[in-house]
């Protein structure tokens, strides 16, 4: 995922956590393990935005690479 989806500055440091994870079975567990001490709802919003399109990009690739 690139930079173009970042809202706030804060954003970039999700971003890059976001593209190491690429295992899509334990996608969600790992986005759990990043978030487990954030308490704030807006951020926890940012995460999940971010983390669905990381996840998306993930199936895509995979789709893409089966044919």
């Amino acid at each position: 995922m690139n930079y173009d989806r970042a809202i706030e500055k804060n954003d970039l440091s999700k971003i890059d956590k976001l593209n190491k994870l690429t295992n899509t079975i334990t996608f969600w567990d790992d986005v759990r393990k990043l978030t487990k001490k954030v308490t704030s709802d807006h951020s926890i919003r940012h995460w999940l935005v971010l983390a669905e399109f990381r996840e998306n990009e993930l199936l895509s690739e995979g789709k893409d690479s089966t044919k």
